[in-house]
């Protein structure tokens, strides 16, 4: 008598591995999930990672070093649970019954989906981008090691006084401070500037040492209202470039300059910069090696008086 192969549906029950849902939630959140089966909870956690920056954009909260961190701990918080959740849940349902959506492709389409919406989910899709500072040329106001937040401009205009990053000719990425406008007139006279023959708004401040070299620091006040402090050399590096007249800024252009003027290579020796050329204002300092200047603002006007130097 003939016998018909049916089969065992024990045999087709599998188990669960909770490294694996981890490992998969490690790399794409919300994957483990549905791994385990866990659709909803894995749409949520997915959907969470993705609009939550779109949130803190619309609601204007990027421009801020508190809202940014929380953003970043959100974020983070939220891998973490997909990552632990995924695991117990794993752990907890020992063997499954493999579902259509247990194939490698269905992983495969959800991984290509995560990419693609996490890549427009990234701060720098907001125009928020960071950058580490590698030299000394913008001291005493970014040191090397800061990390700065920055924002793009858009449809605004620079104005005096931002720090700004900058794409270069050469292909370097720099940061240097706008000095001068378009179509403005600027004057160098021994590291201290000048806007359209308005006269040297300066106030000296002191002496001090910057790896073994003398320098004074002053604090200059830009047309706006803008003020910062600076470093020039007591025995100036480029005495060349230290005192130039009738510098005449170029439409749509920006004259920039480091805030450590001997030690700069900014619009002195690279020119003019356009402002397709600005990546962006930079905002606040994210991380540096002084824990006192994390979240140092840099967008703010100081109001405080002057005195002038001839």
């Amino acid at each position: 008598m003939e016998q018909n192969n049916i089969p065992d549906p024990v045999q087709d029950y599998q188990a669960r591995k909770p490294w694996l849902a981890g490992i998969m939630s490690a790399l794409f959140p919300s994957l483990g999930q549905f791994y385990n089966g866990q659709i909803k909870k894995g749409a949520i956690i997915f959907l969470s990672l993705v609009l939550t920056p779109y949130l803190f954009y619309l609601l204007r909260l990027k421009i801020h070093f508190c809202a940014y961190f929380v953003l970043l701990i959100i974020l983070i918080a939220l891998r973490i649970y997909a990552v632990i959740d995924s695991v117990l849940d794993a752990n907890k349902q020992k063997e499954y019954l493999p579902k259509v959506y247990n194939r490698w492709y269905y992983y495969t389409v959800v991984i290509i989906v995560f990419f693609i919406l996490s890549l427009n989910s990234f701060p720098s899709t907001f125009n928020i981008q960071t950058y580490r500072i590698p030299t000394f040329s913008s001291s005493p106001t970014l040191l090397a090691g800061d990390m700065v937040v920055t924002d793009a401009y858009g449809e605004n205009s620079p104005a005096y006084g931002d720090l700004v990053v900058i794409n270069t000719n050469d292909g370097m990425t720099r940061t240097f401070r706008i000095i001068g406008l378009p179509n403005d007139t600027v004057d160098l006279n021994k590291n201290l500037v000048e806007i359209n023959k308005k006269g040297i708004h300066a106030r000296f401040l002191k002496k001090t040492k910057i790896d073994d070299y003398a320098v004074e620091e002053f604090q200059e006040t830009l047309p706006n209202g803008k003020k910062y402090n600076i470093y020039r050399n007591e025995i100036p590096y480029d005495s060349t470039q230290t005192t130039i007249k009738n510098i005449i800024v170029p439409t749509d252009n920006y004259f920039v300059l480091g805030d450590n003027r001997d030690n700069a290579v900014d619009s002195r020796y690279i020119g003019f910069i356009n402002k397709d050329q600005i990546i962006g204002r930079i905002l606040y300092t994210a991380w540096s090696n002084d824990f006192k200047r994390i979240g140092l603002k840099f967008d703010q006007i100081n109001k405080m008086d002057t005195v002038e130097v001839n």
